[in-house]
């Protein structure tokens, strides 16, 4: 299966080693902060308003008002939860695009020429990443907070398109030559 990636050249081998190491860095990131994020929405219990029935200050019912409160407390920390995993994202996306656009700059300089095997090998390897993460993800945060699971990978995903794109492009650019 891997006998025709033994004849690339060197250049080619490390610019595949650099970028499953950048995978390896995405796959960690993508998984860490979903256990984080599984974590933080999971210690969240919701006040439960239904035990509030007879709340009398000065002969006057204000259960209403307690429960009224009790809802707007769990409105503010549910908010406070999508603001906590808008800022995970932020993060992850400083630590996954600052490698992805330098490895992009150096790597694939306007002289590179990328051959058939190694633009196939990459554009596989991201799908396989990509796909690992995400179940991965899900697998480590026991299924607790889907969407910021599949929110992780697609942002270190789409930054990743920034190598595989530039490869693709190499590798076409060198077929019409």
């Amino acid at each position: 299966m891997f006998d025709k990636y033994k004849n690339l050249d060197k250049t080619a081998k490390i610019r595949i080693l650099i970028y499953t190491l950048i995978l390896l860095w995405c796959i960690f990131l993508a998984i860490y902060l979903s256990i984080i994020a599984s974590e933080d929405t999971s210690s969240y219990n919701p006040l439960s308003t239904s035990d509030v029935n007879e709340v009398n200050i000065d002969g006057a019912d204000f259960s209403w008002a307690v429960r009224l409160m009790g809802y707007g407390i769990n409105g503010i920390m549910s908010l406070f939860m999508i603001v906590l995993v808008i800022a995970y994202m932020l993060l992850e996306s400083v630590a996954v695009f600052i490698p992805i656009l330098i490895f992009r700059l150096a790597g694939l300089r306007k002289t590179v020429v990328v051959e058939e095997d190694e633009y196939i090998l990459t554009r596989n390897m991201y799908f396989i990443a990509a796909g690992l993460s995400l179940v991965l993800s899900l697998i480590v945060s026991h299924l607790v907070g889907i969407i910021p699971v599949i929110l992780f990978t697609v942002v270190w995903a789409l930054f990743m398109l920034i190598y595989v794109i530039g490869v693709k492009n190499r590798y076409y650019l060198r077929r019409n030559i």
